[in-house]
């Protein structure tokens, strides 16, 4: 059954896929202020839907450098909030004691998944540039998120722990404000926050064993009934 979905905040476009997930994309293009530190892109929509209990949660980035210039991935800090819960997507990747200028990637394009096989965002390799005389090339695929939120963009490393993911929002209304912001804490390299993409998958609970087992016994005992009358 298809029910009215709203967008009332952001620029996107919300779709319900049958009664169990929901889409939203939200297309932005809109400059990272470079060396911005806290002050960032900041995108919010709000979710009207059907849907009562997330069940999984996954998100969509990409990430693009300014018009002439190139990204530099380990500059910056993005995380995602609902209903009171953050939970870090980047918290400088790439960054280590022994390299504080962390991922030299040229963007991003991937998708958050807490089950991703790639593993932690942070400690994904640079990308191979078959020809090193051309622009270094974006990040793609699934990985998973970084999750470090204990610690300050300017002070996070891969040592650092993780203590926020995707499943956090488990449980949860899925219906209300998602927030995505996303800050660069570096210079010299100037990005722009091309889009991101929520997706919600809804809670299915699980059949009560004894129900459906009662509900055997009963038509077993129908049919029982018939057969000696």
């Amino acid at each position: 059954m298809k029910r009215l979905l709203s967008l009332l905040a952001g620029v996107g476009a919300l779709t319900l896929r049958g009664t169990a997930q929901i889409v939203v994309a939200t297309p932005l293009d809109t400059a990272i202020p470079d060396g911005g530190g806290a002050v960032g892109v900041q995108s919010t929509v709000s979710v009207t839907s059907p849907l009562l209990v997330i069940g999984d949660v996954n998100v969509s980035l990409e990430i693009a450098p300014a018009a002439g210039d190139s990204a530099w991935n380990g500059d910056f800090y993005a995380y995602l909030s609902h209903g009171g819960q953050l939970v870090v997507l980047l918290n400088r990747i790439g960054r280590t004691a022994s390299n504080s200028d962390g991922s030299p990637d040229n963007g991003l394009q991937v998708t958050f998944d807490d089950q991703a096989p790639g593993g932690d965002i942070h400690l994904h390799p640079p990308v191979v540039q078959p020809d090193p005389s051309e622009t270094q090339l974006p990040l793609t695929g699934s990985w998973q998120p970084d999750g470090r939120s204990g610690v300050l963009p300017t002070a996070a490393l891969d040592t650092s722990p993780r203590l926020t993911f995707l499943a956090d929002f488990n449980g949860m209304d899925p219906n209300g404000d998602w927030t995505l912001f996303v800050s660069d804490f570096g210079t010299g390299a100037a990005a722009r926050l091309v889009r991101w993409e929520l997706s919600v998958v809804a809670a299915v609970p699980e059949p009560e064993p004894f129900v459906l087992l009662s509900g055997v016994g009963l038509v077993a005992l129908s049919i029982w009934r018939v057969r000696k009358g």
